[in-house]
């Protein structure tokens, strides 16, 4: 059974702008295993569209083949408000960067 990976959208304390947080496919954390954890700003101070850029940031995580670096979304696969669609597309397929 592969992996699940799951985005969660929150706030920190004292901000007004929403941020998602979730374990990179592509990334290794420290121990050298898939599954690095990233936070990464929305952009919005709006609760509901954060909330909806959330969930189509789980349903790219939940497509096993995109997992790859090689690995590239189709327009029609997915698109997203705001132009964040280029934006999601680089955070997921983003190789491991030295010092990262």
């Amino acid at each position: 059974m592969a992996k699940s990976y799951t985005a969660t959208v929150k706030r920190n304390p004292g901000r007004k702008s929403w941020l998602v947080e979730f374990r990179h496919p592509l990334r290794n954390d420290s121990n050298n295993k898939p599954g690095k954890k990233t936070r990464k700003g929305l952009g919005t101070e709006d609760e509901q569209e954060a909330r909806r850029l959330g969930e189509q940031i789980n349903e790219l995580l939940k497509n096993e083949s995109l997992w790859s670096l090689g690995a590239g979304l189709k327009h029609q696969d997915f698109t997203t408000p705001r132009s964040s669609r280029s934006s999601m597309e680089k955070l997921l397929r983003a190789p491991a960067r030295l010092g990262s």
